[in-house]
């Protein structure tokens, strides 16, 4: 504590050291109490400001040890907010996936056939026989084979247009690719009993809640026993009607 005590003063008079507790210098006895007062008023405001520099210090030390907390914090947010995003967007999928697995994209005779907005079915067909001379041979009826008009009806319920033309619809026989008449001659109209009664399923836009319907014609062969009838990707399964042993 003496060591504490001993501050570098010195007498005005004599210029010897003195210490904060000397009143009077211990050498030649000048009065020193004003010097003395006027160095602890000094050391008290050095105190004071070393204090004030210490919690500043200290401060920015915290501030800094508290930004590496930030930024976790900061991450964890982030990573929370992703995974409630992946979850949102999962969750959209699965009931989008539902959806989905409610399309029926697989149908029979005169049952619908659903996919996206799109509904359709095969609610009748025609046989026709007629003969042209507009028509290249092989499609004036061959032997072993059955001219068949299927008639389509398409009704888009959805919010957006539909796409639909002949070249959307193909059919398969037993799995095997069947010809058509009608896209290859242009002529279906005249070819369905002479007369154009049968209009044509033509490339076309179905506005929603609206109808299109028409005939597609194929060259069934006559012993082939299953019909596939393909609509974008919905299939209408049925038996050859012209079907011959």
């Amino acid at each position: 504590m003496e060591k504490e005590n001993k501050i570098e003063l010195e007498c005005d008079y004599c210029h010897l050291p003195i210490t904060e507790k000397d009143h009077k210098c211990p050498n030649c006895g000048a009065d020193c109490s004003a010097k003395i007062k006027k160095y602890k008023a000094q050391k008290a405001q050095d105190e004071e400001a070393e204090k004030e520099r210490m919690i500043a210090q200290s401060n920015a030390i915290q501030k800094a040890m508290n930004a590496p907390v930030k930024f976790i914090i900061g991450i964890a947010i982030a990573i929370i907010i992703f995974i409630i995003v992946i979850f949102v967007v999962t969750v959209t999928g699965v009931f989008r996936g539902k959806e989905i697995q409610q399309e029926q994209l697989n149908g029979g005779y005169q049952e619908e056939v659903k996919q996206g907005g799109l509904t359709c079915s095969l609610d009748s067909y025609e046989y026709y026989t007629y003969v042209s001379d507009k028509f290249p041979d092989q499609y004036n009826t061959p032997k072993g084979y059955q001219k068949i008009a299927f008639h389509l009806v398409c009704e888009n319920t959805g919010k957006s247009k539909a796409y639909l033309s002949p070249f959307d619809v193909s059919l398969t026989a037993d799995d095997f690719p069947v010809e058509d008449a009608e896209l290859k001659t242009g002529m279906f109209e005249e070819a369905v009993d002479g007369e154009a009664s049968y209009p044509l399923i033509v490339g076309n836009y179905i506005r929603s809640n609206e109808k299109l319907q028409g005939y597609v014609g194929f060259l069934v062969p006559k012993d082939k026993k299953e019909l596939k009838l393909k609509i974008k990707d919905m299939v209408i399964t049925m038996d050859n009607p012209a079907y011959e042993e």
